[in-house]
């Protein structure tokens, strides 16, 4: 009883779906299919991810599709403007694909589709821009890949950004298509080139976290001028540096580190 229940309710929601979305463009029609080959993705959609397909699996299985994939058929494929998750989910599971189709459904719908549905994270922008041929989030991987071994793409984002305020560059990526967020390739490297050489001189891996590679970004944009790299390395193994939960009280400790000794004329 508590089963035919549950799949009442989601035969309901799905037809309260598709009414609503019949609604908003007339030329839409249903397909149910278990030929899994005539479905492609458009190429600007993000990778995906197995481990939350695993995850729709196990909802599938438990209580049913909710809700139907979106798709646009085009010279005999169906392609997916939203739910490449749960195709993968169904096909994976040998279940009936249900989706809307329409003219509606094209690559421009991709990115504001899918994120009321998983939320995209920073990096699936940044591919998808890259696919885009933008030439700065093209960049901004290569830059990904030659770091990947001591950051995460945040900090990559935040070292490389031409803006100075250390945490508007996600935000700037993920809006307006990404227009407004730009590239600094000499500062990012010297930032990023620095933390590390940090860590391997005191084998500190508080160099490489989002606190302090912030708070030198700021301390070196700032006294662009006066801070010289070599001297601050060599001050990092007479004076510890206090690692603060507040950016500020870390910026005035890199200065406290690069002055020491030098207190009467302090360089920064």
């Amino acid at each position: 009883m508590e089963t035919n229940t549950l799949r009442d309710s989601i035969v309901s929601n799905q037809k309260k779906t598709i009414n609503k979305l019949k609604y908003t463009s007339p030329n839409m029609r249903i397909l149910k299919t278990k030929n899994y080959y005539q479905f492609k993705l458009y190429s600007n959609n993000r990778p995906v991810d197995y481990n939350h397909v695993k995850k729709i699996q196990k909802s599938i299985s438990e209580q049913g599709l909710k809700t139907p994939l979106a798709v646009k058929y085009d010279n005999g494929y169906y392609y997916l403007a939203d739910g490449q998750h749960r195709f993968y989910a169904l096909k994976n599971l040998n279940q009936m694909i249900v989706a809307i189709v329409s003219d509606v459904y094209d690559s421009d719908s991709v990115l504001p589709m899918n994120i009321n549905d998983k939320g995209w994270n920073v990096v699936d922008y940044v591919i998808r821009y890259a696919k885009e041929k933008n030439p700065t989030y093209i960049k901004l991987i290569e830059m990904y890949s030659k770091y990947k071994k001591y950051f995460t793409a945040p900090i990559v984002n935040m070292a490389f950004s031409s803006s100075k305020n250390n945490r508007g560059s996600n935000k700037l990526i993920k809006l307006n298509n990404g227009i407004n967020y730009s590239l600094n390739i000499p500062i990012g490297k010297l930032i990023l080139d620095t933390c590390i050489e940090a860590f391997l001189i005191t084998e500190k891996k508080e160099f490489l976290q989002t606190k302090f590679t912030g708070a030198l970004r700021s301390t070196m944009l700032k006294n662009k001028d006066n801070f010289k790299i070599d001297v601050f390395l060599k001050k990092i193994l007479k004076r510890k540096i206090i690692m603060y939960n507040n950016e500020g009280d870390v910026i005035k400790e890199i200065i406290e580190c690069y002055n020491y000794c030098n207190r009467k004329n302090k360089i920064i």
